[in-house]
C-alpha cells in the first residue's frame, strides 16, 4: 500500500505542514515557550483537521438530501 499517493498521505503532509506553521508563529508572534507552542499547535491542528472532517460530511449530506 502506497500512502504518499492516497489521500491519508495527502492529510498526513498538510496536517503536519500545518501544525509546524502554527508552531512557528506561536513561537515568534506570541514568544511562547518551546513546549506550550507545540502543544497548542498540535491542539488546533487537530481542531482544524476535526472541523474541515465535520464540514465534508456536512456538505455531503446536504448534497445528498437535496438532490
Amino acid at each position: 500500500m502506497n500512502v504518499a499517493n492516497g489521500e491519508l498521505g495527502i492529510s498526513i503532509l498538510l496536517g503536519s505542514a500545518l501544525t509546524i506553521y502554527i508552531y512557528k508563529g506561536l513561537r515568534r508572534a506570541y514568544d511562547a515557550s518551546r513546549v506550550r507552542a507545540g502543544i497548542v499547535a498540535i491542539v488546533l491542528a487537530y481542531a482544524v483537521g476535526e472541523m474541515t472532517g465535520l464540514y465534508h460530511y456536512g456538505l455531503f449530506y446536504a448534497t445528498f438530501w437535496i438532490t
